[in-house]
């Protein structure tokens, strides 16, 4: 799959069979200020960002897609 998805495909795929877990990767105050409806929050920035997620107790089987600040940030 494309690393890169558009709106429009981010559509598609939340209302597919397989819709993924939206995973908002920027720190809690801006998870708290803005973020897609639905998101789960893992701060990419914090040491602990790997362990928060395996906290959620995702399905391995379901898609994830990883959002932050967007381009030309790297967070996501």
């Amino acid at each position: 799959m494309n690393p890169i998805i558009r709106t429009t495909e981010l559509q598609d795929f939340l209302r597919s069979a397989q819709s993924p877990v939206l995973l908002h990767v920027l720190p809690e105050e801006h998870f708290a200020q803005q973020h897609l409806p639905g998101a789960k929050n893992a701060c990419i920035y914090e040491t602990a960002c790997l362990d928060k997620v395996r906290e959620m107790g995702l399905d391995p089987e379901t898609p994830i897609v990883v959002y932050g600040e967007g381009e030309p940030s790297l967070d996501s």
